[in-house]
């Protein structure tokens, strides 16, 4: 049984909701993969969204913003928070990532929860990050309003640029640098930009980079990617599938088991 740990942000069920669907569709291409998942997002929301087979880990994966309601933040109460919580706790960073080692953890994936690129770092472990913003882009806009928070989105941007794998998920809320942006036209790699006539290089809906039976049955769908790149010597293919284009765009992103090599 192969393990991959996931690390998902509680803000909200989005993130939970876009976790599921990927390990669904791992699961699918992978049936003997098993995830372990950290987060406080209920685990009855796993169990309700997600029929793979998965541990569940009740971890505070991020602080994000505390809310006074369900359309209301409290900002003081986020700072005093985030200042009990950064700099991560040393002793849950070794122990968490002990624990992954031990269960022979392969991969590491992040959505938005920025202490899981650290543990994966910690356990000598790829990892991923999926989003479609971080909280280091969230937090800027409130340090006109309390500079406490910039240090936050300092230390937030140091950990995300130092994940290894990184994936935009269309819409993004704050187009970057990473390695794969989803959407109508995926990019492979490169200075991400929403204004397509600054020259970046796109995929057509018809054009496909695979080869062989891949390559034929994203031609059946619609469009796919055939990513090749260098890191750790390892081939990532990401499939973009037409057809549950509002969804699958963002969730169904990419076949991770490839990045394991299995």
């Amino acid at each position: 049984m192969t393990s991959i740990a996931y690390f998902i942000t509680p803000h909200g069920f989005g993130h939970a909701a876009r976790g599921s669907a990927i390990m669904s569709a791992v699961s699918e291409a992978v049936p003997f993969v098993s995830f372990d998942i950290f987060t406080t997002v209920p685990e009855w929301f796993f169990k309700e969204s997600f029929s793979g087979q998965f541990e569940y880990h009740e971890f505070v994966s991020d602080i994000g913003l505390v809310q006074k309601s369900p359309f209301s933040h409290d900002l003081q109460a986020t700072i005093e928070t985030l200042e009990r919580f950064i700099p991560f706790d040393a002793g849950t960073i070794s122990d968490t990532a002990d624990f992954l080692q031990q269960r022979a953890c392969q991969l590491v994936v992040c959505d938005i929860s920025p202490i899981g690129i650290s543990i994966a770092a910690k356990a000598g472990i790829p990892s991923i990050l999926i989003e479609n913003f971080t909280w280091d882009w969230i937090y800027e806009d409130f340090i006109e309003v309390d500079d406490r928070i910039c240090r936050y989105v300092d230390f937030f941007r140091g950990i995300y640029r130092s994940v290894d794998y990184h994936i935009q998920a269309s819409p993004v809320c704050n187009p970057s640098r990473a390695c794969l942006m989803t959407g109508r036209y995926p990019h492979r790699t490169g200075s991400i930009d929403t204004l397509e006539w600054r020259g970046l290089e796109r995929l057509g809906e018809r054009e496909v980079v695979g080869s062989g039976a891949a390559g034929e049955q994203d031609a059946a769908v619609g469009y796919g990617v055939d990513m090749r790149c260098g890191w750790m010597g390892i081939t990532v293919t990401t499939q973009i599938i037409r057809a549950t284009r509002i969804y699958a765009d963002q969730q169904n992103i990419a076949d991770l088991s490839r990045l394991m090599g299995i």
